[in-house]
């Protein structure tokens, strides 16, 4: 599938294998797993079954004698070098394990299927002298029978069917159909990570068995003992062979990259189906159906008719058109002749990208922590990031007087800058040899000794100073010591350690204080009473909410920081530099507006630069794996219509639980409105420019307005809409609101600053009369020249 950045940049955004399950067999079919074992050559033992995992074949031989005509098996010859096994996980509470053997020997213990989870044997089902033997394991517990002298001299070198089924009833054990052994012992969950035929699942090396075996099946529930087809019971006087599956592969054209993110392209897929067998198949029709994942709309299925014989070991391919014409994340569903079916996703991004930015600082950004691989670096600034927060790891130095830097940092001078992006760092996280602590003691939280932090911040901004130009202090400091093991004073102190030290070795780069966790104001108010104001370039916080909605808490938080810099450090940017919302039980509709809205609310309060922080595996969030969720798409939308966009007026507040602001850029007037609960709400006579205006949805899908109006009423959902072309009268409707201000750096005065702490560990405690103590006091120099210091106690 192609990615509609592939000609700026020709870098791969990831693999799409997408296997649908088609079948010849009746429908309503047990799941089951069926290991042939017909190849005839190759190293894969190929399932036939509703799964789909396939054998690795270690040496295998081959027998082309099987149990019916036109059948062959596999051939084990008792060294332990040849078998059959299979490493991912499978599980059943109730199953039925069947399988055709002729062995050639009866001495020993033979292994003829086995599982193994973990560390721990799981399912072991043995030929030892003749006897029928299972043992299922589940930690220290033990199911163990037999069925004594199942096997003869006079079956050796002769086929027979041996079945063990499992479920609420027991255990059941047959041969050729009869049954041999029954108990009603409790069976244990089944769970496999590995499992093997023909050699014991725990080593791959012992308890080998000698002779054929083929047409191996693992059922998921318990068989009825039967002398018909074997679909739906044990087929101990049936062949499996015409149970074969057949497995399509989805592939995405044209085929220059994989993945499955369409931009600004027409959503076509290949329907590639494989035959992997050695005689022809009919395959038949193949429905696609289509969900919107977020509007949870059911769009027309698609159906595609292969009527044409597919050779043995052969494909077809068959271009499908989606007819997907709007933007959005659907959940596309491949469902076969049998009703079997499998998933994937398709997203598709219509219009422009986001716009690069002409301000000093972009607003959009992301908080991603990596950068393992350049698509996923090029995919958050597809979707409008331009300025990224990276955390760089101090605690991987461990010699304070010899950096070397870390190859994990190289992405911050190769990817990013390569396509176009900036990062800003921060150094956070102590290395050993910095903490004060006692060994054993210490943390990556502790409060670094002053002269290695100094001597750090010279030395990591000047080697990034071509890329990163801002340097952010520590993260969320205030958080109850999760991060931070200091008090607001300790922070100052690594404040003014730190700008003195970057003004000297990179003088361009600015620094960014504060990081809290929420607004924090009081302990904004210790870092401004512990002189740390004055050095910092940027106030920071983490405007997380833990409420819903969000929207009022938010605004109300935002303005009492703005309203603080402007008592405190007028003209000083505020920057929202981390945010985000993992409520999973949130629908990814919800997840996308709450994003959305946080957005817009920071931009029209007038912060400076907003980073969302895109945890990875978080379900709702920007991209799951290589593939956008509808949060991303809305993120799009709003960085398209929002860059360079300037914060004009508030129209609403949450007045009728309405809010709606409205931008300027480039003499164009676009309102952004929604609701915060989910029944709808409404605004009247918009006034807008006859022909201009333009209506789009949260996923950038315009929306049809009669050309000749001359003013607008919306109807508004909590997804965000966005009106452009609205009259510039209405700036008049609602309270002013200004940018974010971008003014030169802190005023600082030279001085001298002390810093006063108490020995970790220790108590402040009233002193007898003639007693002493001891306490570190330290006094740096501010300033270039000499300076005279009296201390008076």
């Amino acid at each position: 599938m192609q990615h509609g950045i592939r000609n700026r940049t020709n870098i791969g955004i990831g693999a799409l294998c997408l296997t649908v399950l088609l079948s010849c067999a009746v429908a309503n079919a047990t799941d089951y797993y069926l290991w042939l074992f017909d190849e005839g050559r190759g190293e894969v033992g190929i399932d036939s079954g509703t799964y789909g995992i396939d054998m690795e074949l270690l040496n295998p031989e081959w027998s082309e004698a099987g149990p019916f005509p036109d059948t062959s098996a596999l051939h084990l010859d008792g060294s332990g070098q040849t078998y059959a096994y299979f490493g991912q996980a499978i599980g059943a509470d109730q199953a039925t394990l069947e399988m055709w053997i002729r062995p050639t020997r009866l001495v020993g213990t033979q292994n003829l299927f086995s599982t193994r989870w973990g560390s721990t044997s799981r399912l072991y089902f043995w030929l030892v002298h003749g006897d029928l033997v299972v043992s299922d394991q589940y930690w220290q517990q033990h199911n163990n029978f037999a069925a004594p002298g199942a096997f003869a001299q006079a079956d050796l070198g002769k086929w027979a069917h041996v079945a063990l089924s499992w479920g609420p009833d027991g255990y059941r054990l047959y041969k050729n159909g009869v049954l041999l052994v029954q108990n009603d012992l409790s069976p244990f969950p089944h769970w496999a990570g590995r499992g093997a035929a023909g050699i014991s699942a725990w080593n791959l090396s012992s308890e080998p068995f000698e002779g054929d075996i083929c047409q191996v099946r693992l059922s998921l529930q318990e068989l009825p003992p039967g002398q018909g087809t074997g679909r739906g019971e044990l087929a101990w006087a049936a062949s499996l062979a015409g149970m074969k599956m057949i497995r399509p592969d989805l592939e995405w054209l044209p085929a220059g990259l994989d993945g499955n993110i369409l931009i600004r392209e027409r959503p076509v897929l290949t329907l590639c189906v494989r035959n992997r067998f050695l005689q022809p198949i009919h395959v038949g029709t193949v429905t696609m159906r289509l969900r919107d994942k977020f509007t949870d709309g059911k769009l027309h299925p698609l159906r595609v008719v292969l009527d044409e014989a597919i050779p043995p070991r052969d494909e077809l391919r068959v271009p499908v058109d989606l007819e997907i014409t709007r933007s959005g994340v659907y959940e596309v569903t491949a469902v076969g002749p049998d009703q079997s079916q499998v998933q994937t996703h398709v997203t598709l991004v219509q219009g422009p990208p986001p716009e690069d930015y002409d301000g000093p600082v972009p607003f959009f950004g992301t908080n991603a922590h990596h950068y393992e691989y350049p698509w996923d670096f090029l995919l958050r600034r597809e979707f409008g990031s331009r300025l990224e927060r990276s955390m760089i790891y101090w605690h991987g130095q461990t010699d304070p007087d010899n950096i070397e830097w870390l190859a994990e940092d190289d992405p911050l001078l190769t990817v990013v800058p390569r396509y176009g992006g900036s990062v800003y760092g921060f150094s956070g996280y102590t290395p050993s040899y910095a903490s004060p602590e006692p060994k054993g003691t210490q943390s990556i939280h502790d409060v670094p000794i002053i002269s290695h932090y100094r001597n750090w911040m010279e030395a990591a901004p000047r080697h990034y100073r071509r890329h990163v130009k801002y340097w952010e202090i520590w993260n969320e400091p205030n958080a109850h010591g999760t991060f931070f093991h200091g008090t607001a004073e300790d922070l100052a102190d690594l404040h003014k350690a730190a700008f003195l030290a970057v003004r000297r070795t990179a003088p361009g780069v600015k620094i960014v204080g504060a990081s809290t966790v929420g607004v924090g104001l009081q302990y904004l108010d210790r870092l401004r009473d512990a002189g740390a104001l004055d050095y910092m370039d940027v106030i920071a916080v983490h405007a997380y909410r833990w409420d819903y909605p969000p929207d009022r808490g938010l605004s109300q938080a935002l303005k009492s920081v703005v309203k603080w810099r402007d008592k405190y450090a007028p003209g000083r940017p505020v920057w929202d530099n981390e945010f985000g919302y993992t409520n999973e039980g949130w629908s990814p509709r919800r997840h996308a507006s709450i994003i959305a809205r946080h957005l817009v609310i920071d931009k029209a309060l007038g912060i400076q630069h907003a980073d969302l922080y895109t945890w990875r595996w978080a379900p709702n969030y920007l991209f799951s794996g290589v593939w956008p969720t509808p949060s991303a798409l809305a993120y799009r939308t709003v960085a398209q219509r929002l860059t360079n966009a300037v914060p004009v007026a508030a129209i609403c507040e949450g007045e009728d639980d309405v809010f709606a602001y409205l931008f300027e850029r480039r003499g164009v007037y676009t309102l952004v409105a929604w609701t915060t609960e989910e029944q709808d709400g409404r605004l009247s006579s918009i006034p807008v420019v006859p022909s201009k205006a333009a209506l789009c949805d949260l996923m950038g899908n315009p929306e049809s307005l009669p050309t000749d109006q001359v003013s607008v009423n919306l109807w508004l959902t909590n997804s965000p809409v966005f009106l452009q072309g609205v009259d510039a009268s209405w700036r008049n409707h609602g309270r002013a609101l200004s940018a974010s201000p971008n003014e030169g750096p802190p005023p600082r005065h030279s001085s001298v600053w002390y810093s006063f702490h108490y020995p970790p560990g220790s108590e402040v405690v009233s002193l007898p009369c003639g007693a002493t103590r001891s306490l570190p006091f330290r006094l740096y120099n501010d300033g270039e020249a000499t300076t005279t210091i009296i201390l008076s106690l």
